[in-house]
Parts: C-alpha cells; sequence; structure tokens
C-alpha cells in the first residue's frame, strides 16, 4: 500500500496488517526468475520457500517469530505469500554499520532476489532500540534531534551524504536523502505474543468478515479546534468526490452526538468509546491536541489504556493529526496509537505523528493557522481520498 510509505515522511508511525489488501499476487506463481543461490534471504526466513515469491517480508524478534505464523498463513492463503525473518537472523547473516543497516540491507536483498512488495516490522522500537529498531533522523529547525522514520529502511538512499551517523539532516545530507521507496512499509508495534494474537485476530476479523451497510460506509471526522471546524469540510469535499459514503462530524460545540440538538453531548471520552464500542463507523480522523500517552477531548484524556479496552467487534481505521499520539518509541509505553492497536477491540491501521503533527512556520514556510487544509490534514485526506477510491481500504 504505498501511500503509508508516503505518510512515514511526517514522523508518524504507519501500523499496517493491511499490507496485503491490493495488487494481489497469486500464492501459486513461483518466482519469475531463479533466487540467487548466493543470497541467504531464501535461507533465514523461518518459513521460507525458495521457490515462490515473497510478497510480504515480515521482520520480528525471536521472542515473537512463532506468534507471527498464523498471521503469515492467512496473508499467504489470500495471495501474499508472507515470510517471516527475526532481527537475531538479519545480524548474523548480513553486514552493516549497525542493526538498522543491517535490517535495510536484508529489505534490500528480498525486493531484489524474492519479488518482496510489502515489509512489515513486526514489533516496538523500544527506547534502547530493541524488538525491531526504528531509524532515528535530525530535524534541526524542530526541538526534537530523534524523529523516528521506518520510510529509511526502503529507501533508495542512505540519508546520510557526509557519513556523521546523523542520519537525515537536511542542511548536510540533502544529496543522499531520498523519499523513493523499494517497497511499501509499515510498523505493527507489538511488544508481547497475546499483542499478536490479539492483532492477528482482528486483521482476519478485518480481511474476512467485514460487514456491509452503513458501518461500511460512513466516516467519523472528530475536531475539538473550532478553527479546524471549515478544515473539515474542505477534507470531505475532497474525500467524497471519489467515494460514495457519508460523513458524521463531531465537533465540541456545533455538533450532536446521539441527541437532537447540537451540543447534546459533550465530545469526550466516553462518548467516542460509546460511538466505537456501537460501530457506528469504520472510518476515524481525530483532529485536536494530544500527548504521548492520550488524545485530549473535551472533559478528558481519551488514553492509551481506555483505548485498550474497547470492545468493537470490527476493526476500525484511524488517522489522527493529534501531537505525540503516534510516539511508539517512548520510554512512556504504550502510545495512544499503540493502545488503540494492541487490545482485542479499537483499531486495525492507526497513522499518527511520532512527535508534533503539525510543523512550525519556520519548517512549513506559512503561517499553517491561515492555511485551506494544513499539510499534515491534507496528507491524510489524499490516504483516505486513494484509499476509498476503488477497493484498497475494504468500502
Amino acid at each position: 500500500m504505498p501511500t503509508l510509505t508516503k505518510h512515514a515522511l511526517v514522523a508518524a508511525i504507519a501500523i499496517c496488517g493491511l499490507l496485503a489488501v491490493s495488487w494481489t499476487l497469486p500464492a501459486t506463481s513461483p518466482l519469475a526468475q531463479e533466487t540467487d543461490e548466493d543470497s541467504p534471504g531464501h535461507t533465514i526466513a523461518i518459513n521460507a520457500n525458495a521457490d515462490w515469491p515473497a510478497s510480504v517480508l515480515l521482520i520480528t524478534n525471536d521472542a515473537l517469530a512463532k506468534s507471527w505464523l498464523p498471521f503469515a498463513t492467512h496473508k499467504t492463503k489470500l495471495g501474499k505469500r508472507t515470510e517471516i525473518v527475526t532481527v537475531e537472523a538479519i545480524k548474523k547473516t548480513y553486514k552493516g554499520a549497525d542493526t538498522q543497516a543491517r535490517i535495510k540491507a536484508c529489505i534490500t536483498e528480498f525486493v531484489e532476489s524474492r519479488e518482496t512488495r510489502w515489509v512489515i516490522l513486526g514489533g516496538d522500537s523500544t527506547a534502547d532500540g530493541g524488538i525491531v529498531p526504528d531509524r532515528d533522523t535530525a530535524h534541526p529547525k524542530m526541538e526534537w534531534s530523534d524523529v523516528p522514520t521506518d520510510l529509511w529502511y526502503v529507501s533508495e538512499t542512505d540519508w546520510d551524504a557526509n557519513g556523521d551517523g546523523e542520519y537525515g539532516d537536511w542542511t548536510k545530507d540533502r544529496r543522499e536523502i531520498s523519499y523513493a521507496t523499494r517497497a511499501a512499509i509499515g510498523r505493527i508495534p507489538v511488544r508481547t505474543t497475546d499483542d499478536v494474537e490479539a492483532f492477528t485476530a482482528k486483521v482476519i476479523t478485518y480481511d474476512t468478515k467485514y460487514p456491509k451497510g452503513d458501518f461500511a460506509t460512513e466516516m467519523v471526522i472528530t475536531c475539538t479546534e473550532e478553527r479546524g471546524y471549515d478544515r473539515v469540510d474542505d477534507m470531505w469535499e475532497i474525500i467524497k468526490a471519489g467515494w460514495d459514503g457519508s460523513l458524521s462530524k463531531y465537533f465540541t460545540d456545533s455538533t450532536p452526538w446521539d441527541g437532537k440538538r447540537a451540543g447534546d453531548f459533550d465530545l469526550n471520552p466516553d462518548n467516542v468509546c460509546k460511538q466505537i464500542n456501537n460501530q457506528i463507523a469504520s472510518k476515524w480522523h481525530v483532529i485536536g491536541h494530544g500527548n504521548p500517552n492520550a488524545w485530549v477531548l473535551e472533559g478528558g484524556p481519551l488514553t492509551a489504556d481506555r483505548a485498550g479496552e474497547l470492545e468493537n467487534e470490527n476493526p476500525i481505521l484511524v488517522t489522527t493529526v493529534s501531537c505525540h499520539t503516534g510516539h511508539f518509541d517512548g520510554e512512556r509505553e504504550p502510545c495512544a496509537a499503540e493502545g488503540m492497536l494492541r487490545g482485542k477491540g479499537g483499531a486495525v491501521l492507526v497513522i499518527a505523528p511520532a512527535r508534533p503533527g503539525l510543523a512550525a512556520p519556520s519548517v512549513a514556510g506559512e503561517e499553517l493557522d491561515d492555511a485551506k487544509i494544513d499539510g499534515l490534514n491534507l496528507l491524510y485526506t489524499r490516504f483516505w481520498e486513494y484509499g476509498l477510491n476503488g477497493d484498497g481500504l475494504t468500502v
């Protein structure tokens, strides 16, 4: 799903158990070219089969590898042969300056010799670089110099032109920074086998039991910021042009929840959880403030722990501009997006900023408050526009 790789440009966490929802490659089709026997890719996967394409490469660690097998089997049955490789095996097999460089070498080899089109990082990136580490990048005009990205793994370049070990510094490394990708990539930031099992069950439900009717064709956009109300209308004009669905707008003070008058119910955590559990819509976009462990709503936060307790039978898709809600590499665990993903309910896909959701004017080159649709909301608008104009996101 190429749209996911584009979203990594904003340091967003793109969680994608849905990487195999389009561009079907028959599971019964042998490799178009003979496997290079000097390439190690076909030997280190725990479920390798050198005679068939590895359409999906799932990278995890030894502790989680076996728990991912049901996921790999499910995706393979759908036509996307999925092979699992561990970070430990990669470190022993490939060369590179650090673990990330060796993972990138493995991915490159799979793309070139195993016909891999999708890469899943099947594990969290802990603060100490454990499970499946991200690549930190430098942003000198922002407060943070460790903005994580997974896009680097599938980029055609190394992002470190001067070789100082600091990646993505636009002022120094520009000639080596390319957003052109070899494959699509996303992360499923799980930590335990229970996390994997719960997420796999949601993916299977999404792929095989997706309900028809209002749930499938309804989108919700929440907004706690009055200055964002007009942007919602502008976003919807673009999305609806290619999708025959409907929109519910849940604002702080101008639209109703389940009453007859605007403002009958607050845009608070209880009401949001109620609507998700009642399965009123499959697609959600959340606008408003956030922090690493919660969305800030009217009357209180929707915390990661609260999101992990959701009970909706059919998983939802979520995009959000709320700052830091995708801070998957932080010490405080889980971040808001991870909470939404790891429980038995909640979401099967979340795209959220790992750091601020809006760039500073000095970076963006304009006062974003005056923009018709700010950059990140526009990016998500395109995600929904392209994803819903067809069957890529299951309409």
